[in-house]
């Protein structure tokens, strides 16, 4: 076994140390090319924990443009008023109605 010496962090590097160490099966895995990451196989592993849907529409509201803003002005507003509710934190069932 490697002696690899990366003790904190996310970096490919960090996990696939961790997979070496805690699941050698998959790291084996990743080495043969049947994980398209060391991400990926961090995630089979359960080291990685993989993002939730709410906070992938989060980072994608901070980096909507004034582009989609028009758009959604065009479309009647749904698309906008859909991600406001999610980042209030008050996602919830809805008639599409409801959000114009």
């Amino acid at each position: 076994m490697d002696n690899i010496q990366v003790s904190t962090g996310t970096s490919a590097a960090r996990i696939v140390a961790r997979l070496k160490r805690d699941a050698p099966d998959i790291a084996a895995r990743l080495a043969a090319g049947e994980f398209r990451s060391a991400r990926a196989a961090g995630i089979e592993a359960g080291i990685v924990k993989p993002e939730s849907l709410l906070t992938t529409i989060r980072r994608a509201w901070k980096r909507m443009t004034p582009a989609a803003d028009w758009f959604d002005a065009l479309s009647g507003g749904c698309y906008l008023a859909a991600f406001r509710l999610f980042r209030s934190g008050q996602a919830r069932l809805c008639r599409a109605a409801d959000l114009t």
